[in-house]
């Protein structure tokens, strides 16, 4: 994607690397959402270990 066609999410500019994925830091900075949702802490939840459970289940 082009930097000069960059999304604007709430004032925020998302920023993308070099193969063009969406800096999920960026994302989680305009949906005004407190450090406890921060993408660094996904893993530290409930529903993620949940997750990673079953699917670990799934395919042994």
């Amino acid at each position: 994607m082009p930097k000069e066609n960059l999304p604007i999410v709430a004032g925020i500019i998302v920023t993308t690397d070099a193969i063009d994925r969406f800096n999920l830091n960026a994302i989680h900075k305009a949906s005004g959402e407190g450090e406890h949702k921060r993408p660094s802490k996904w893993l530290a939840t409930a529903q993620s270990q949940e997750l990673i459970r079953l699917m670990r289940y799934k395919l042994i």
